[in-house]
């Protein structure tokens, strides 16, 4: 089983749920400074684990890939932060 640390839950008002974020890594460009975020989204019952792409200006995120599993949403995020 994969461990994932606790780490702080993000606002999730506009979508309506709780968005629990698990880890993030530097990246983007200079231009668009960005973090790659593993995230757990309890109240998706058939993809529960996600990656995004995190604008750290703003908060917003996008390019999301969704997992059934933890495993495989740690393996993306892992390609994704290279």
């Amino acid at each position: 089983m994969l461990y994932l640390p606790e780490m702080p839950t993000l606002d999730t008002t506009e979508s309506g749920g709780e968005i629990k974020m698990l880890r993030s890594l530097p990246g983007g460009r200079a231009t668009q400074p960005a973090e790659i975020v593993l995230a757990f989204l309890p109240h998706n019952t058939v993809t529960p684990f996600a990656t995004w792409q995190r604008n750290v200006r703003d908060g917003s995120t996008y390019w999301g890939h969704y997992f059934r599993t933890a495993d495989e949403a740690m393996a993306d995020y892992e390609k994704r932060g290279r």
